[in-house]
């Protein structure tokens, strides 16, 4: 079985690398912390960059058209620890790496 809590972490290095690398504001990520509203500059170009480097993480590719901050229907932005969620359901489902 996957981490969810690896998975988290993981997501929440890729996110503090990426605040990091721009000259964005710097806010503190956690688990319930929301990345599409909190992240004010996190728009579709960060998203893809964040699911490339999140794919090198936890060694599976994210497919670039594929927003892992939106819930699958589009219509919700997903808290951190609902990404990992999303992710580690994936994983299992495609029998991935740990």
């Amino acid at each position: 079985m996957i981490d969810k809590a690896i998975v988290a972490k993981k997501i929440i290095d890729v996110l503090n690398q990426i605040q990091d690398a721009g000259e964005f504001q710097k806010v503190e990520i956690t688990t319930d912390s929301c990345p599409g509203q909190e992240l004010t500059e996190f728009d579709s170009q960060l998203w893809v960059v964040a699911n490339t480097m999140l794919g090198e993480e936890i060694e599976d590719s994210i497919p670039d058209n594929v927003n892992i901050f939106v819930s699958e229907d589009g219509k919700s932005l997903l808290r951190v620890g609902e990404i990992a969620e999303r992710i580690v359901r994936n994983l299992e489902k495609k029998g991935g790496k740990k």
